[in-house]
């Protein structure tokens, strides 16, 4: 590919749709692709515009079934181009949503694809019994019930499980089996996601481990700077299209979801016993790994932590060791299989899920580089509009690190660009609220007056 000429360039290398029937096409003409990821998706999915004058829906039946290869290329100020590459694993077409006439002799159609391991998902079920670590186990199904030849990255989990699952999907089983995982560095917070990169099964600290792919700004057009043999084109990629800022407080939301506070109850069906555990945001707010540094929670701890705003039932079936009471080997005998860890990881879990996704969240734009998935960190520069009431001029509040939940391709070969939108989440703030007194959440005063009205 040629050298980069301006920010968001891209290279469609590679288009071509093949039917069931085995016919291929690739004179094809799109004027937009979309490509959606994110961190809480088991698959990739997508949509594809394509302007048709050669009447393709007779040559070859547009019907569902068929199979879209794609491949974009990105070169970068390094002279290294970077790409994504579904030649080896084709996209599947499960739809076609929009086929209309834009002109005589020439039609437009919308067509929605997806990753084949959704459809193998929706059409197979797992009836059998694991004993392994978590980790190996996703392995496993990902490579012998879904069949993907796609790179996989895990992390290894603690713990060996002993799992009959019940003939279920293999996406719904692992959904389960995430919810009682737990790393090596006693992580619960694990993600089972696809980007254009692969499968991942790794914990929130794992990601957040990661060095920044990107330092975003929200500064003014500037007169282009000299950056090797291109005019400002770094300095392009550095600077956000678009920024909407989200809400990140809705204290009612937030009680109700159990963020404040929540409670877990064990009944053991082996001893007969119950455990209750508890989880408070202020009380273990640092008890695992947050995305910077420097961390303070989006509440003032005035607040307190309600551990009754929500409440979760679960059995388990668990020995004094907490060994897996019901297992037994061809020895009689259990030394390795342990119970399930749900009242150990679903509080932590459900709170820090919530967090990402209803805490600080930004949606931005920007030039688009194939290099760049879910689940990567970002840097925000923010500059505040208005009068600077601090040192600096960048507004603290929203400035630093991020971690992409959620992101679209878009690639337009009509106009040659490549743009990300993408949402941007943290679970922390990067610098304390202000805190003089101990002031309460609700003044009160007076007391309550029952009135007879009896008539």
């Amino acid at each position: 590919m040629a050298d980069l000429q301006f920010a968001g360039e891209f290279e469609l290398n590679t288009i071509e749709i093949i039917a069931s029937s085995g016919q291929s096409i690739d004179n094809i003409t799109p004027l937009e692709i979309n490509i959606f990821e994110s961190i809480f998706s088991n698959a990739l999915t997508g949509n594809i515009s394509i302007a048709d004058t050669n009447n393709l829906i007779e040559l070859m039946p547009l019907i569902g079934q068929e199979q879209l290869i794609l491949k974009m290329t990105t070169p970068s100020l390094e002279g290294e181009n970077t790409t994504i590459d579904f030649t080896k694993n084709a996209f599947s077409i499960y739809n076609i949503s929009v086929n209309s006439e834009m002109s005589s002799g020439s039609s437009v159609y919308v067509l929605e694809f997806c990753s084949p391991e959704l459809l193998i998902n929706n059409r197979v079920r797992i009836s059998k019994a694991f004993t392994d670590t978590p980790s190996t186990i996703v392995e496993n199904v990902l490579t012998n019930h879904i069949n993907t030849t796609k790179n996989i990255e895990t992390e290894t989990t603690s713990g060996i499980k002993n799992i009959v699952v019940p003939n279920q999907r293999p996406f719904d089983f692992l959904k389960c089996l995430i919810q009682d995982s737990k790393s090596t560095k006693d992580s619960p917070h694990y993600l089972f996601y696809e980007t254009t990169r692969g499968y991942n099964f790794r914990t929130l600290q794992n990601l957040y481990e990661k060095v920044a792919v990107g330092v975003f700004n929200n500064s003014e057009s500037n007169i282009d700077e000299k950056v090797g043999n291109t005019l400002g084109i770094q300095e392009a990629y550095d600077r956000m299209i678009n920024f909407d800022v989200k809400p990140p407080n809705n204290a009612l939301n937030d009680s109700r979801a159990g963020m404040f506070g929540s409670k877990i109850i064990s009944h053991n069906i082996f001893t007969k016993s119950y455990n209750v555990k508890t989880y408070g945001y202020f009380s273990d707010f640092d008890k695992h790994k947050r995305i910077d540094e420097k961390n303070n929670p989006k509440y003032n701890d005035n607040l307190g932590n309600w551990s009754n705003s929500r409440i979760y039932v679960h059995p388990t079936s668990a020995s004094g060791s907490n060994l897996n009471a019901q297992y037994r080997d061809e020895n009689n005998s259990n030394n390795s299989i342990v119970a399930n860890q749900i009242s150990e990881t679903l509080l932590q879990r459900k709170s820090r899920m919530y967090e990402l996704t209803f805490s600080k969240t930004i949606a931005i734009t920007i030039h688009g580089t194939t290099n760049i998935a879910a689940g990567d960190i970002v840097e925000l520069n923010y500059t505040a509009p208005g009068r600077n009431h601090g040192d600096g001029t960048l507004d603290k509040s929203i400035s630093g690190r991020y971690l992409i939940t959620k992101l679209r391709h878009t690639f337009s070969p009509v106009t040659n660009q490549h743009q990300i939108d993408m949402v941007v989440s943290r679970d922390s703030l990067p610098s304390e609220l202000p805190f003089s007194v101990n002031v309460a959440e609700v003044k009160k005063q007076g007391k309550a007056q029952v009135l007879d009205i009896t008539t």
